[in-house]
């Protein structure tokens, strides 16, 4: 036994002075000499792009559209809830059944409802069910539409500043080192079904954000080309999570540290959405019409429509010779004919757009290189690319027309300054421009097609038009 003890000391020595020596043997390796820093992409931190959240209880914003037996008795745009004290003691004296069944209905009656103008069609199928409208991320997405968070070189801006609501969230100022493209109104921009004169993406989200790279910053002589060619603004989360006061409201409304390009989405995408403009006087004719069961609108709908005070105040166009009073329902609806017969292949349903993109023979659809990929076509997948895509824009909705000019793709002086809504009518009667890519809607025996219309009738065109526009767009609700 004492052999065995003495032997296995004797080995465990031996193995503990050879260990050692090994590591003698073999020191750590030296750190590589580098000859000159290495110029490395900058960084982003993860917690700028996206996050889990934890939303925070909230009251939902739901729409309530005119299909709804509730819509006739809502009286504003904007309908709060009950008092919440009213609300707990809603089920106070009731028996059990009764009751469950008022708190049942208290949930559903605790949430903001949102009129939906007359004439529009329910919105809420367009409402991603991961980003639902929360009275909170409404709130922090209006205040984010009008800050200063957009930085291009030197300059900073809003999204007011190019969707100015008092223009029918449009810019109709033209500014010589702005982008080539016409911005776009917001009004009823929840239908779009995707964005963007090109329609580059779908979702209102991805309009501010589309990748980690859009916050990545570039160089000063670049940034406000960029910014405002390709809508994308380097350094938004960044300017944000150096104000305190919006850290701490992403903070209480996402549960995050501070903003992240998930989350400004979220709350913008939000406010977009409720930015509604309806009831037009059309809208007005076509509800007498349903009223009556008549399968198609009449000279006499027009006519009671136009008996109410003031109805015909927004008919009047600069460019439009004035139209007696008695002659005006016969002109509008002269100018509803001419619509159905020249327009509706594009400008259909209750939108007035088939959410398509066409070249229509303006003048800036093809206005580039010869192998330039123009227009929807150079957002389109490789593989889905087609010839009928080259120089073709976006239909855009024919609501609100008068508020919402300048006209077409195109951000020329020559569109700022010449094309009003009389002028438009006048470039399809006898301006179109022919072309290989030409849309078939606009061709005819082969050739650019021209509508022919007498000036009298291109007013009432106009005068049609002029119909579509609705009221004051909701994006003041007080809750």
């Amino acid at each position: 036994m004492i052999r065995r003890s003495l032997l296995g000391a004797l080995l465990s020595a031996i193995l503990t002075l050879t260990s050692c020596a090994r590591a003698e043997r073999y020191p750590p390796a030296p750190a590589p000499k580098m000859s000159k820093p290495e110029q490395r992409i900058e960084e982003i931190p993860y917690a700028l792009s996206w996050i889990e959240r934890h939303e925070t209880p909230d009251v939902p914003i739901v729409f309530v559209a005119q299909t709804s037996a509730e819509w006739p008795g809502l009286k504003t745009y904007w309908n709060e809830p009950p008092h919440p004290a009213a609300m707990r003691l809603s089920h106070v004296g009731l028996t059990s059944l009764h009751a469950l069944s008022a708190v049942a209905a208290t949930e559903h009656q605790a949430s903001i409802k949102i009129k939906v103008p007359r004439g529009l069609p329910d919105p809420t199928p367009n409402v991603p069910p991961t980003n639902p409208l929360t009275l909170a991320k409404w709130q922090l997405g209006k205040k984010l539409f009008f800050e200063n968070m957009l930085r291009a070189g030197e300059d900073s801006y809003s999204c007011a500043k190019c969707h100015d609501p008092t223009t029918g969230f449009t810019e109709r100022g033209k500014d010589k080192n702005g982008p080539s493209r016409n911005t776009l109104s917001l009004l009823n921009v929840v239908y779009n079904r995707r964005q963007f004169w090109d329609g580059r993406v779908e979702t209102l989200e991805e309009t501010l954000v589309r990748s980690l790279d859009d916050e990545r910053t570039v160089a000063s002589n670049l940034r406000r080309a960029k910014a405002l060619e390709q809508h994308i603004w380097g350094g938004t989360v960044g300017t944000l999570a150096k104000r305190p006061a919006f850290v701490q409201e992403f903070k209480s409304v996402f549960g995050v540290r501070q903003p992240t390009q998930d989350t400004i989405a979220r709350a913008l995408a939000t406010y977009l959405r409720t930015i509604l403009s309806g009831d037009s006087l059309y809208d007005r004719i076509e509800e007498i019409r349903h009223a009556k069961k008549a399968p198609v609108l009449t000279l006499d709908q027009v006519k009671e429509a136009l008996k109410e005070k003031d109805s015909n105040i927004g008919l009047r166009d600069p460019e439009v010779n004035e139209v007696k009073a008695e002659e005006l329902p016969a002109r509008v609806f002269q100018g509803y004919e001419l619509f159905k017969k020249h327009c509706v292949q594009c400008h259909r349903g209750p939108l007035f757009t088939d959410q398509d993109y066409h070249n229509v023979g303006y003048l800036g659809a093809e206005a580039r290189p010869k192998d330039a990929e123009t227009g929807r076509v150079a957002a389109v997948p490789i593989g889905l690319k087609g010839m009928r895509l080259f120089g073709a824009y976006r239909t855009p909705s024919l609501r609100n027309l008068p508020r919402t000019d300048p006209y077409f793709h195109d951000s020329s002086e020559l569109t700022a300054s010449h094309f009003t809504l009389m002028r438009v009518v006048e470039f399809y009667n006898e301006g179109v421009l022919p072309g290989p890519h030409l849309a078939e809607a606009m061709k005819e025996d082969g050739k650019a097609r021209r509508l022919g219309l007498t000036k009298a009738e291109q007013e009432s065109l106009v005068l049609f038009l002029r119909t579509l526009d609705g009221t004051r767009a909701h994006d003041e609700p007080q809750p």
